[in-house]
This record gives structure tokens, sequence and C-alpha cells, in this order.
């Protein structure tokens, strides 16, 4: 049998790819005397490669290439380290042929086996090419819990230390405590927080600041507000700790941080518990002169001839 315009083809001799049927530069392949299939190019599929994909679709990158798209079905293969080509399908005669690392003067080429290779990175990058920025930060430079800050100006960083330490890297051990070094001048006595490692200095009368080295005029005066403290000429406010160790309760009793008062022994009162109270006791009664304790009343009951809060003094007779 024959076919075509002047019965010029001979049918019985004709395959699946006598009339190239693939389409979009589809390769034909015979796999049997008649029968064949559709090799398509990148970004077409079906049958004849009649149908157009996206060319990422299957990722026609060769070599462990990496198919990246592009605006509406295009793509690109971004090739391993070696390979080159449209589908990263050409190996490299040598890696640094063609000087693949970036970032320049920098940049250096290594090979292995004069066939592969790698870039050797500056410390401000990273990636195979040398062309991915590395932050500052990473990994974190700063030591004992710092805190690292990248500084896009100058592509550096600066380490926020944590309380006891300091230097670039926050590696040099300073004191741990406030009264470790004992700072307070002129005879002031440090007080350190028992649960901080914070403190403060007591200043002997005639001077203050925060470790005692002025001479200040307002030491006997008193602050507006009761949480605050006279230092450096100015009141502050202190912590309720630090409060407590700088305003001692007498007689035994106990300072309470949380309402800044003194909690005063059993027989005193006052702000400091300075002031001795009259409690009447069987064994031993505070009112003189044969004088009465009365509990209820919290006071004394003299006889004639005596006055007093303890019955202590002697009304003059006329």
């Amino acid at each position: 049998m024959f076919t075509g315009p002047v019965c010029e083809h001979d049918f019985r001799n004709e395959t699946f790819c006598s009339h190239s049927p693939c389409k979009n530069n589809g390769t034909c392949i015979l796999i049997e005397s008649s029968a064949g299939v559709c090799l398509c190019q990148p970004g077409y599929v079906g049958e004849l490669c009649e149908k157009h994909v996206s060319f990422c679709h299957q990722n026609p990158c060769r070599n462990n290439g990496t198919c990246v798209p592009l605006s509406g079905v295009d793509g690109q293969c971004r090739c391993q380290p070696g390979y080159s080509g449209s589908l990263c399908e050409q190996v490299q005669t040598t890696f640094c042929s063609n000087n693949p690392c970036r970032n320049g003067s920098t940049r250096k080429c290594a090979l292995i086996d004069n066939k592969y290779g790698r870039c050797l990175c500056p410390k401000d990058v990273t990636g195979p090419y040398c062309d991915i920025p590395l932050h500052s930060c990473a990994p974190n430079p700063c030591e004992n819990n710092g805190i690292c800050m990248h500084e896009m100006s100058s592509q550096s960083y600066k380490c926020l230390c944590t309380f006891g330490y300091s230097g670039v890297n926050c590696s040099e051990n300073l004191n741990k405590s406030f009264c470790s070094s004992n700072p307070c001048m002129n005879n002031g006595t440090c007080l350190q927080s028992p649960t901080t490692a914070d403190g403060i200095c007591r200043c002997q009368e005639g001077f203050s600041g925060i470790f005692c080295n002025e001479i200040v005029k307002c030491g006997n005066e008193k602050c507006q507000y009761p949480k605050q403290v006279c230092l450096a000429e100015s009141c502050v406010n202190v912590t309720g700790e630090l409060y407590c160790l700088l305003h001692e309760c007498q007689h035994g009793g106990k300072c309470n941080p949380m309402t800044r008062q003194c909690q005063c022994e059993k027989g005193f009162a006052g702000i400091k518990c300075e002031l001795r109270t009259i409690l009447c006791d069987q064994m031993n009664n505070v009112c003189q002169n044969n004088g009465t304790c009365l509990s209820i009343e919290n006071h004394c009951v003299c006889t004639n001839f005596y006055t007093g809060k303890y019955c202590e003094i002697l009304i003059e007779q006329n």
C-alpha cells in the first residue's frame, strides 16, 4: 500500500516516527518495529508532547540540580558544583575553570582531584558559591548567656553581657556580687542583698553617693516618699530588701520588705521599734512606788504623792 499526494510513500514501511509526530521539539524513539514514544522537552508532557506545563513540573535538572521557577511557566536549573548546562547535564572540566566563587578578591577555589572543587568562603558569607551573607550573630559569639546584637551598618555584632561579665564576647568574669570588692568608701558599710547580686552602701554621717564617695548636705533630711532614700544628694527608689538593709529595726524587730515597716517584738513600738511599751508583768512590776499596773489600759495607777508614766515622780507637798 502507498500513501501521499502522489502515492510516493510505501505505507507498509512506515513506523510511529516516520512523520515526526512529537511536537514542541520532542524526540521520537522507536521501541518496536513500528511502535514508538515521544521524549518531551522540559516544560512539555503528553503522548505527543502537546501539553505545555511548568518547567519545574517534573524537575528536569540532572545531577541533583535544583529547579528554580521563574515568571509564568519558565524556570532554570541551579547546578551543583562541577556541573553546567541548561539541565546540569554537562560535567565541567574543572570546577574552578569558570571561577564560580563570588565576593570579589576574597574568593578562592580549591580543586579536588583536578575535577571537582569547592569555594573557600570568608567569614561573612557562606553557601556553595560564597554568595549568601552570613549573619554576624550566627552562631552566637556571646558567652555566658550574653545577647548578640547584629549591627547592619558595619555587618558586625555587639554583645550585651549579663551581670558579672564583660568583654567583647562577655568572656571576662567580673565580681559576681556588689559587695565582693568592698566598694564602699569613707568607712561605709556594704550591705549585700540576700537573694540577688545587688547591694548598697550604708554611709557614715556626712557622706552619701552610691559608694559613699560624696560629701552631702542632705544627710539628715528625709525624702518625700517613704520608699526612697537619699543617695548622691537626691532621693532614689530602692527595692524592699535594700530598704530594710538601710533601716534596721531595733530590739529584735524585723523589717518587712513588702510593707517596708518594722514588725516589733512584744513590749516595743515605734518606726524602728525604738520605744518600750508598758507591759504588766506579775514577776516584774514596771510601776514604781507601789503603783498598780493595769494590763487592759496599759498604764500605771499611782499612789498618792506620785505621778509620771511609771509613778517615778514625787509630787511636792505644800
